[in-house]
């Protein structure tokens, strides 16, 4: 069972075709006629929609699900008039990092002055994971992925590990409250353990004030629960 308390109703990942860029006008409206179709007119055959597995039973309300999913966030991605934030010195992941918190900025500023009590998820993966340095409203939940550093195997090795506990503290702060957790295998091939116990039970008490849990994403592989859960 779920522990996750917001039913996902709403958009899934952002539709960017050659009019729907990040940061266009049109892919704003898009997300939020979305919104409208599932939250005021309960339109079940809104594409977007994430179906529930637990039917018409809903936890403790609806958020809309933002991410890019499993697309690089390329500069012909991104709108004309926020080109200008893709600064060439800057490395791919804090330009990518960038303009999709910016979109899930502006998305949160219009949902929450529409339906104050609903709420907007933002997975941060692939390319655009961390955390960046503006300001969110405080309908912001964040689920975040940490498979850009191999998942829980990444843990032995210190630089990895930096970049998770730092982005894991930078967007709780963001979030202004505890973030989930999604791990997973990206790069790590073996159905054996890759680290040591105490590495993960080190590192969820170390964030236990900042995370509301983690879970396993689950790709039909026992690997995935042999090498990112206590063994």
């Amino acid at each position: 069972g779920g522990s996750w308390p917001w039913t996902m109703r709403g958009v899934h990942s952002l539709p960017v075709n050659a009019e729907r860029t990040i940061g266009s006008r049109q892919l704003l409206d898009y997300m939020l006629k979305g919104c409208e179709e599932v939250w005021n007119k309960n339109n079940p055959t809104w594409p977007g929609l994430i179906a529930t597995r637990q039917g018409a039973r809903f936890v403790r309300g609806d958020a809309v699900y933002v991410s890019y999913l499993d697309h690089p966030v390329r500069p012909e991605h991104v709108s004309q008039q926020w080109q200008q934030h893709l600064k060439p010195r800057q490395s791919v992941w804090k330009r990518a990092s960038l303009v999709m918190g910016m979109f899930v900025r502006q998305l949160a500023e219009e949902v929450q002055k529409r339906w104050p009590d609903k709420r907007v998820v933002y997975l941060p993966y692939w390319d655009y994971v961390l955390c960046p340095d503006i300001d969110f409203p405080d309908n912001l939940e964040i689920e975040l992925c940490i498979t850009h550093t191999d998942g829980m195997p990444g843990m032995t090795e210190p630089w990895k590990r930096s970049i998770n506990d730092n982005n894991i503290r930078a967007w709780h702060e963001k979030a202004g409250g505890k973030i989930t957790l999604w791990n997973y295998v990206h790069t790590v091939r073996t159905h054996g353990p890759a680290q040591f116990p105490f590495l993960i039970q080190q590192f969820h008490r170390s964030h236990r004030e900042r995370l509301a849990g983690s879970f396993i994403n689950g790709v039909g592989s026992i690997k995935e629960g042999s090498t990112l859960a206590p063994s």
